[in-house]
């Protein structure tokens, strides 16, 4: 289970992942993936289909040669016999019918197999003949181009018929099965084709050519191209229509809907913004726990030292033995419990100033505290805090230099709370600079003449400057060498500032650095009063 100081991290660790899901999911959904077309070059696979027309085209002028060659081979008196003995020299014929001059139509079955259904037997349009049959037009015959001795017919829902003259009036119709003459024409396109067909495979186009009976005979595509063929060159004849087809060539394209992407980005980075907003508020309130947790600590440390210095010196006094009746020494009793007084007294004025700073911070009601800003002489003021530390700073030795100007100079502030203030930084100096054995206090005039300026100067260690903007927050203290086994609530220079920025001053480190014999130096800066007001209010 995470401790206490752990849960901010957690709680940032689940929002950012919050925030990771928030924009993967954003990105998911926003992304479309679409297949479209890819355009090809379709120029050699049209190359070819030309090239296998005028084939196919060549083909068919050579069966209409063989079929008239038939014909002068059946002649005008034939007989069914040497008409059956002509015909089945041709591929592809399965009746022929003559039409001699004033006789009856001969006709002559020339299928191999499957006689059992009779086929229709032709008969001529002018015919007074009753009955079902196909209908030869050989009107139509005579009005067309008399150079082409020859006509294909291709009745509704029969196949192809060949017409032709045989002499004079007697004609011959001869029904095509065009299955058994593609077949034959296949067994050509067998060796023409992978000799022609290969220019589109170099090409890289992908193309399949299908007879009439719908059998792929050349392919780049494999032998099960699919349902995706989209490109169709026919080529029709005689004998069927042989198809020249290329499939649809298409790629994946994703695209990216941005509205979606946006908000998911928008969503995730506020996600992320306040995660770091908790994160430091949590951080903030933890530490804020922590310091006021080692802030009553310390507190309840350094009001049972001197009240148990006080004690114990009450008890040294109460003694009738006590000094061999020296006076001196009692006396010297008397200052140390003066002396432990005066640093209770600062402290708990320090504990109040903090608790009414917090006071004000959080009720909306209050302003300010009540403070009562008056022209006060500099000097008085001065001496008196430092009678304060009179007996403390003799003991350890430290000599106070004062720099006061003449004539004196006067303040507009609350005497009580700048009372406080000097006597935070003479403390200051009493704790962490006592080894310079000597402090500087010194006033002065701004050059404006509406500021005075109080500096007060020690010649200890001095503060580093990564220091120097820690030192007013409340709780902080310098944690080195020079301030081990220093004690304190890390209060009195945070409630310094407080009181001075209260009073229109202000209250600065100046120039802080290196750990010299210089010491540190703290600038008090606070409005002037003018000398009428002094002597009226006097």
């Amino acid at each position: 289970m995470p401790s206490l100081r752990q849960t901010p991290v957690w709680i940032l660790a689940l929002i950012l992942l919050s925030a990771l899901a928030v924009l993967f999911l954003g990105f998911h959904f926003a992304k479309e993936r679409n297949e479209v077309v890819v355009e090809q070059d379709r120029a050699p696979l049209v190359k070819f289909a030309t090239q296998l027309l005028k084939e196919i085209e060549s083909l068919e002028v050579l069966y209409q040669d063989r079929l008239l060659e038939t014909r002068n081979r059946i002649g005008i008196d034939a007989s069914e016999i040497a008409i059956a003995a002509a015909c089945r020299e041709m591929v592809g014929i399965e009746q022929a019918t003559v039409f001699p001059v004033r006789k009856p139509p001969i006709h002559v079955d020339l299928r191999e197999t499957d006689r059992s259904i009779p086929l229709p037997l032709p008969r001529r349009i002018n015919e007074t003949v009753s009955g079902e049959g196909l209908l030869v037009d050989i009107e139509r015959f005579e009005r067309s181009d008399r150079s082409v001795p020859f006509q294909w017919q291709k009745p509704p829902g029969h196949p192809p018929h060949f017409l032709t003259k045989i002499d004079f009036d007697s004609y011959l119709l001869l029904r095509i099965n065009p299955t058994l003459a593609a077949k034959a024409a296949d067994s050509w396109l067998e060796e023409w084709v992978p000799k022609h067909f290969s220019t589109v495979e170099t090409a890289g186009v992908p193309a399949v050519l299908e007879n009439p009976r719908g059998r792929i005979i050349a392919s780049t595509v494999g032998s099960e191209p699919g349902d995706r063929l989209d490109f169709h060159l026919p080529i029709s004849s005689v004998f069927g229509t042989w198809k020249v087809s290329s499939p649809m060539q298409t790629k994946i394209v994703t695209t990216y809907r941005y509205p979606i992407m946006i908000g998911s980005s928008v969503l995730a980075i506020i996600l992320v913004l306040a995660g770091l907003f908790g994160f430091a508020q949590q951080n903030r309130a933890l530490r804020l726990a922590e310091q006021r947790v080692s802030f009553v600590n310390r507190v309840s440390h350094e009001l049972r030292t001197p009240m148990l210095n006080i004690l114990l010196n009450v008890d040294l006094l109460s003694d009738p033995a006590y000094g061999d009746g020296n006076p001196k020494k009692r006396t010297k009793r008397l200052g140390l419990i003066r002396e432990e007084a005066n640093r209770l007294s600062r402290l708990l004025e320090n504990v109040l100033s903090f608790s009414r700073r917090e006071k004000i911070r959080t009720d909306e009601g209050n302003v300010g505290q009540d403070l009562r800003i008056q022209p006060c002489p500099l000097e008085p003021l001065v001496d008196e805090v430092l009678s304060h530390f009179a007996t403390t700073l003799e003991r350890k030795g430290i000599e106070v230099i004062r720099k006061m100007p003449d004539p004196p100079l006067s303040i507009l502030a609350d005497p009580d709370a700048f009372s406080q203030v000097l006597g935070n930084l003479v403390s200051n100096v009493e704790k962490y600079a006592a080894e310079g054995e000597r402090f500087e206090i010194s006033a002065e005039s701004s050059n404006d003449g509406n500021h005075v300026t109080l500096a007060v100067t020690d010649f200890g260690p001095g503060i580093p400057r990564s220091e120097a903007s820690r030192i007013f927050r409340p709780f902080v203290r310098i944690s080195d060498s020079t301030s081990d086994g220093v004690s304190g609530t890390g209060l009195g220079l945070a409630i310094a500032r407080d009181l001075t920025e209260s009073l229109d001053g202000t209250l600065e480190l100046d120039s802080p650095g290196k750990r010299t014999d210089q010491g540190a130096r703290f600038v008090l800066t606070l409005p002037r009063a003018a000398d009428n007001i002094v002597e009226m209010a006097g």
